[in-house]
């Protein structure tokens, strides 16, 4: 759960992000938020809470909105945004092709771009050379998609 809370003045922040000290030794010093401003009990007493979610890109936008968002409120956002993309797996494309569609890909572009990277590539690919992977039709369909909007755009020229 994260707040936005602000004080007296435009600078906005945002507890409930993960601290970003660890606890000393003795277990006398530790760090209840990453913004030293959130972690004092004053704070809370005098401080109004504009914006409650679980979303913290929401609640980044609504601090940057309000005000200006503290720098250390900003770093401890920012490693824990990045914190959450690298468990996220990565984002999959609508377009899914079959074995034939991939074979059918790589001789259109070994045909019709053989003086290209790609060409080359989809020569190797046909010959056995090389295993067909992800990275290989996406550099295949990228050759394609870059041919096509040169073509179009030769024409309209």
């Amino acid at each position: 759960m994260y707040e936005v809370r602000y004080g007296r003045s435009n600078v906005m922040h945002i507890s409930g992000l993960p601290e970003a000290t660890k606890a000393s030794a003795d277990g006398m010093r530790y760090a209840a938020s990453a913004c030293p401003a959130v972690s004092g009990l004053a704070f809370f007493a005098t401080t109004t809470v504009a914006l409650t979610t679980d979303d913290l890109a929401a609640a980044i936008a609504a601090a940057r909105s309000r005000g200006r968002l503290c720098a250390s409120c900003t770093k401890a956002a920012d490693r824990a945004v990045a914190a959450k993309r690298a468990t996220e797996p990565p984002a999959e494309s609508g377009v899914r092709l079959d074995g034939d569609q991939i074979k059918a890909l790589i001789a259109l572009v070994a045909t019709k771009h053989a003086d290209t990277d790609a060409g080359t590539l989809a020569k190797r690919l046909l010959a056995g050379e090389l295993t067909v992977t992800d990275q290989h039709v996406r550099k295949l369909v990228d050759a394609l998609t870059e041919a096509c909007v040169a073509q179009y755009m030769k024409e309209t020229a």
